[in-house]
This record gives C-alpha cells, structure tokens and sequence, in this order.
C-alpha cells in the first residue's frame, strides 16, 4: 500500500469511525441500548483498522481484527492492552445484542463504553498524528 493510499484509509475509517460513534450516541439519545451497542463497536472497529491502516494493513473478517491489533500495535508496545480490550469487549456487546434474544444491557453500561470507545478514538488520532497521517 503507498503512503497516499495509506493516507486515505486512514481519513476513511476515521470518518466511518467517527459516523459510527455518532450513531451510538444518537440511538442511546433514543433509548436504543442494544442498536447503541452495535453501531458503537463499528466506530471501535473503524478506529482499529485507521491505526493499522497507518502500517499498510487490512483487515477484513471481524474476529481477525482484535489479533491482529494486539499482534502489531499491543504486542510491540505500540498501543496500550486496554484499548484492545475495549475492541474485544465491544464485539462481545455487538454479538450479544445483535444475536441474544435474552441479552439486556442498560444505560449505564453503554454510557462507560461510549467513553471508552472515545478513549480509543483519542488514542488512534495521536498515533495517526504521530506517524504523521491526516487524522
């Protein structure tokens, strides 16, 4: 992948990521706790594959992404561990509200993880800047 093409993905799954998470935010607005908690493990997703866009990778299966984070961002100590727990944790949340008919969250759950997904928003746009690509 060249540095430009880089560049725009990175620009794209932050706008993806940043729509997503706008979305939660509005659905929770609405008292949709469960469509929330999908739309807000998209934003997660797309701030995921923005960092390792930076790195010339892509990923395309979902259960693939949290592994492959961790292998080139967590392990190397390039991205703190809890920001690819939020990953994990937040695909759980999706699985369960998009496919368990008996799965209840509530606000208050939602509300902490709207706040970690903005943690790992904050964190992806620094090290985007920091490996100086359009954030």
């Amino acid at each position: 992948m060249t540095a430009n093409a880089r560049q725009e993905a990175v620009t794209a799954e932050l706008s993806l990521g940043r729509d997503a998470l706008r979305a939660a935010t509005a659905l929770r607005d609405l008292g949709l706790v469960l469509d929330a908690l999908s739309r807000l493990y998209f934003a997660a997703m797309h701030f995921s594959r923005a960092l390792l866009a930076v790195d010339g990778i892509e990923v395309r299966s979902h259960r693939g992404l949290v592994s492959v984070l961790g292998l080139h961002f967590v392990k190397p100590g390039r991205l703190e561990p809890e920001y690819q727990q939020t990953l994990a944790r937040l695909e759980t949340w999706r699985d369960k509200a998009d496919y368990e008919r008996n799965f209840a969250a509530d606000r208050s759950l939602l509300d902490r993880e709207i706040e970690s997904c903005l943690r790992l928003e904050t964190r992806v746009v620094e090290l985007v800047r920091d490996a100086r690509l359009s954030a």
